[in-house]
């Protein structure tokens, strides 16, 4: 197994349709639509967790949803289509759940515990938000599935944007990135992956790709705290 296989951490197009056929909905319903919201939008888990009533409408042949507090202060608003997986409807999944809802509710938290195809009362953590990307890779047969964290939806929906052929602003506009060297680790890691696929790379460039995704990951970390590169540097120099 190559290096890029083995640090994966998103999830690709098969990956999704293969959880959401086989994951059974009386016990996976709420999961499934976690995963299509998170990845449609980008979300990170706190968005997720936060994600109001209010916020999601059914416009009958789609559902149209409002992010409006983000942690890069951009107002995001998207929409969620039936989608092109032969067999799948994300708009009737959404809808399912939705209609689930007990109306004794008394907060207006978008996602609520479901469990034996029922869902109550009780509004779904940050923490079980951030556990669902590791179950739904353990359910699918994932390697390394603790790789598999809150921010893999987010990591999910720009890198299959990627692979669209997308360029870097209409990623920056999809996921509210304010850095370009953020969104670019999203294309340069698709590259590598599209290169996997359709050649057969030396290890001199198996070597490569794998110190590539280190450092987009390290680039990554180092944009959460809002350090530039050489900024970074130079704290560690001082110390």
């Amino acid at each position: 197994m190559d290096t890029t296989l083995r640090n994966q951490t998103f999830f690709s197009k098969v990956n999704i349709a293969k959880f959401l056929t086989e994951a059974d909905d009386n016990n996976h319903l709420m999961a499934k639509v976690v995963l299509v919201v998170g990845i449609a939008g980008a979300c990170r888990k706190s968005e997720l967790t936060f994600l109001r009533v209010e916020d999601v409408t059914d416009e009958e042949t789609y559902f149209r949803v409002n992010i409006p507090n983000t942690k890069s202060r951009v107002i995001r608003e998207f929409v969620i289509t039936p989608g092109d997986i032969e067999g799948l409807n994300f708009v009737n999944i959404i809808r399912k759940y939705r209609n689930l809802r007990p109306k004794n509710i008394k907060h207006n938290g978008f996602f609520v515990r479901h469990r034996n195809g029922k869902c109550g009362v009780q509004p779904v953590g940050i923490n079980t938000i951030g556990q669902l990307p590791k179950m739904t890779a353990q359910m699918i047969g994932l390697p390394n599935c603790a790789l598999f964290t809150g921010h893999c939806f987010r990591s999910s929906s720009d890198t299959l944007l990627a692979d669209s052929g997308a360029n870097i602003l209409k990623i920056k506009q999809h996921g509210g990135w304010k850095s370009d060297s953020v969104a670019e680790g999203y294309v340069e890691n698709k590259k590598t992956i599209s290169g996997d696929i359709l050649g057969e790379p030396s290890n001199i460039n198996n070597i490569y790709h794998g110190i590539l995704l280190q450092f987009q990951q390290i680039r990554f970390i180092l944009e959460l705290l809002s350090l530039t590169v050489p900024t970074a540097l130079s704290i560690f120099i001082i110390k």
